[in-house]
C-alpha cells in the first residue's frame, strides 16, 4: 500500500504600509508634539489541504494482493511491472481567498529505491503517457532488508477554480516571471532544491492565484525479481510527503 501524507507550511506575506507625507503646519506658538502611527496586522488567507479518498485510506493507492497470478508470467530473475494506478482528486487545496501557492514533494522511502530498476512511465499534464522517467521513488524493504522495487509518481490534470492549469518546474519561490513547465504542465514527483517550489501557472505560463486547487496522482510501479525477495511475502511501503507553501 502506498500512503501519501501531507503537511501545510504557512509562510507569511508582509506588505509594507506607506505613510503619507505630513505637511508642515504654521502657528504662532508651537508648544507640544504629536505622534502619527499606522498599525495593523496582515495575514495570508487560510488554506486547507485534503487528500483524495481511495477504497479505504485517504491518499492511498493500493495494488491489493500481489500473488502468484501476477508473478508467474515473469522469469524469477526479471523485474516485475505492477502496472499503472491513478488516484483522482488526489490533492485538494481550499483557500479562503485568492492565493499563490507552491508545491514541493519528498520521498520518505528514497533510501529503498531498487538499483536494478532504472526507469518508469511518466505522463503529461493532461494525463497522456510521455515515455519514461529516471526520477524514481522507493517501495520500502522486505523482512530481509532487501529493497522491494521502485515507482514513478506524476501529478496531472491540475485545475484551479475549475479551469485547467499547469505546474512549473522547480523554481525560486520569490520569482514570479519567466516560469517554465515540464511535460506539458505535469509535476514529476521528486525533491526540489531548498527555497524552490513547483509554482501554479495558467495556460500562458503566468503565475496563477486561486481559491481551489485540485489534481490527480498517477503511478507506475515495479518490484524486484521474486528470486531476490523474501519468499514469505512482503508489503509495498511507498510514502510521499506533499507540502503546500504560501508564496
Amino acid at each position: 500500500m502506498m500512503n501519501v501524507f501531507s503537511k501545510l507550511n504557512k509562510s507569511c506575506l508582509l506588505i509594507p504600509l506607506l505613510l503619507p507625507i505630513a505637511q508642515q503646519c504654521f502657528a504662532t506658538d508651537v508648544r507640544g508634539t504629536a505622534e502619527l502611527k499606522v498599525t495593523g496586522k496582515i495575514t495570508p488567507s487560510s488554506c486547507t489541504l485534503t487528500l483524495g479518498t481511495g477504497a479505504s485510506i485517504a491518499g492511498a493507492l493500493d495494488y491489493d494482493h500481489i500473488g502468484y497470478t501476477v508473478t508467474r508470467a515473469y522469469p524469477e530473475w526479471t523485474n516485475i511491472p505492477l502496472g499503472v494506478l491513478t488516484l483522482p482528486n488526489a490533492v485538494t487545496v481550499n483557500c479562503e481567498g485568492a492565493t499563490l501557492i507552491g508545491v514541493t514533494t519528498t520521498d520518505n522511502r528514497s533510501a529503498t529505491i531498487s538499483p536494478t530498476i532504472s526507469t518508469a512511465r511518466t505522463y503529461t499534464g493532461d494525463g497522456a503517457e510521455t515515455g519514461y522517467t529516471t526520477r524514481l521513488l522507493g517501495l520500502g524493504l522486505d523482512s530481509q532488508n532487501a529493497t522491494i522495487g521502485a515507482y514513478s509518481g506524476t501529478f496531472i490534470n491540475l485545475k484551479v477554480d475549475g479551469a485547467p492549469a499547469r505546474f512549473s518546474t522547480c523554481m525560486n519561490e520569490s520569482v514570479f516571471t519567466g516560469a517554465t513547465i515540464e511535460q506539458q504542465g505535469a509535476l514529476v514527483v521528486g525533491a526540489c532544491p531548498a527555497g524552490q517550489s513547483h509554482q501554479i501557472l495558467d495556460t500562458n505560463n503566468v503565475s496563477l492565484a486561486g481559491n481551489t486547487f485540485v489534481w490527480d496522482y498517477i503511478i507506475d510501479s515495479y518490484v524486484q525479481p521474486v528470486a531476490t525477495l523474501d519468499s514469505n511475502g512482503w508489503h509495498l511501503d511507498g510514502s510521499v510527503t506533499v507540502q503546500i507553501n504560501y508564496l
